[in-house]
């Protein structure tokens, strides 16, 4: 649809194409290899988000998604999760964000009862999907771009100064 836009708005917009392979939108569908295996990062904030992350993973093959999810305490949680928990096998690790966080004591019951794993450590969320998933299961990590950033930085051994998402 971008594309489609662009088009659009753009006179001759053929020579400017080449020019959007080269775009990098950090922490939106970012992946990133941690342990021999692909791990995505995507900020997704808001039930808005959560809807577009869920038609963007329709693209995807997979047996079963781990989800570590880390939400914004202003955010709406329960819709978000309920979301996410409605996609065929999906596996719900809660969290823990940097900034804002919704600690893992304060999501609501329903929530709670559905997750398969909490902490208050993203790592340690992180790593429980890790080991519980297959190499053909996908593992995603959302909620927030403050948890996607700091996970970011973890994968990548970063400098904590290092610009985050």
């Amino acid at each position: 649809m971008a594309v489609e836009v662009f088009k659009y708005l753009i006179p001759n917009y053929e020579k400017y194409l080449p020019a959007l392979e080269n775009v990098n939108w950090p922490c939106r569908m970012e992946k990133i290899q941690y342990k021999n295996r692909d791990i995505f990062l995507s900020g997704d904030h808001n039930p808005q988000g959560i809807q577009s992350l869920m038609e963007i993973l329709k693209n995807f093959e997979f047996e079963n998604i781990h989800f570590i999810v880390g939400i914004c305490s202003d955010k709406n949680s329960d819709q978000m999760i309920k979301m996410l928990s409605s996609m065929k096998n999906s596996h719900i690790y809660l969290t823990e964000t940097p900034v804002k966080t919704l600690t893992t004591e304060n999501y609501s019951e329903f929530v709670r009862s559905i997750a398969e794993f909490s902490s208050k450590n993203p790592i340690e969320a992180l790593e429980q999907a890790v080991k519980r998933s297959s190499p053909k299961d996908l593992i995603l990590v959302t909620g927030s771009l403050y948890l996607t950033g700091l996970v970011k930085r973890h994968l990548r051994n970063k400098n904590p100064t290092d610009t985050i998402c």
